[in-house]
């Protein structure tokens, strides 16, 4: 399955609250690591990452570094879906 991932989902493996979060998020990831599943991200998505907090960033990114992502540009076609 093609999974798009959005900022809330990587964001998760960061949460300091809610543990089960943190693990269906890795769980995920995991399995797109495994070929389970292909994953989606879009500029914006890497965009917020390049952004995000260090305090995420050091959680965040060294968990996506064996995740292959496909990366979709938004465009206003695109946009037009979120209207």
């Amino acid at each position: 399955m093609r999974l798009y991932f959005d900022t809330s989902v990587l964001g998760a493996l960061a949460d300091e609250e809610d543990a089960r979060r943190v693990a269906l998020a890795r769980a995920l990831l995991d399995d797109v690591v495994k070929g389970v599943h292909e994953a989606v991200i879009s500029n914006v998505v890497q965009e917020e990452l390049e952004r995000a907090p260090a305090r995420v960033s050091q959680i965040v990114l060294p968990g996506l570094r064996a995740v292959e992502f496909e990366l979709v540009l938004e465009d206003e076609a695109s946009a037009t879906l979120f209207a």
